[in-house]
């Protein structure tokens, strides 16, 4: 089951959040489910945000999930999906890629 960013609970941090807070190391984001789906949406997503940072050039986090959702509900992937995956961390973290 992969619930990584079920944030209702007020006194539990999912596993997105405890890598988000974790100091001087973790994460700098998670891009993960608040809820239950299935596996070809969450593979559909995955594809689109590695094309959303390498096809189209997005830097942003929030830019970047933000289109690969589009990008997955235009391929089928449902409104669920959509409505479920969080994005946890600052949307204008930039990521620094190599040249």
């Amino acid at each position: 089951m992969e619930i990584n960013g079920y944030f209702a609970y007020p006194f539990n941090y999912s596993l997105g959040e405890e890598f988000v807070v974790a100091p001087n190391r973790g994460a700098i984001a998670s891009f993960s489910p608040s809820g239950l789906g299935y596996v070809w949406e969450h593979q559909t997503l995955g594809n689109e945000v590695f094309a959303s940072i390498f096809s189209h050039g997005l830097r942003t986090l929030g830019a970047i999930t933000t289109q690969a959702k589009i990008n997955a509900f235009a391929k089928g992937a449902t409104e669920d999906l959509v409505k479920t995956f969080t994005l946890l961390g600052d949307p204008a973290t930039r990521l620094r890629m190599a040249d």
